[in-house]
């Protein structure tokens, strides 16, 4: 079994009123500590993923999270590749305006 070791499918815009983003920007660089930490050591752990349909990569400030995440895990891993679902219908619709999750429909 081979195994991506994915973190969480959203980062600075809500997907639901209490969902992790108040909490983000805090605890992310802690949080892919501890998936590396905890994971390091499994043979089937193949790499490793900053986020799931993450819509936040079409916008600039989320391509730079995107490197700043990946230079991060690879600054505690070398040896596994990083990655990030993206869903290129989302980040579409984001970057024309009609993104499918924002802060306002999450209310």
């Amino acid at each position: 079994m081979l195994v991506m070791d994915e973190y969480i499918d959203h980062w600075y815009i809500h997907k639901t009123e209490h969902d992790y983003v108040d909490y983000f920007n805090d605890w992310w660089r802690q949080d892919l500590t501890d998936m590396v930490e905890k994971d390091y050591n499994h043979p089937c752990v193949v790499l490793y993923s900053t986020g799931n349909e993450v819509s936040e990569t079409a916008q600039k400030r989320g391509i730079a999270l995107t490197k700043e995440m990946t230079d991060f895990l690879h600054g505690l891993d070398d040896s596994r590749p990083v990655t990030c679902g993206v869903n290129i219908f989302f980040n579409f619709l984001s970057s024309i305006g009609f993104g499918v999750y924002s802060d306002e429909k999450a209310k």
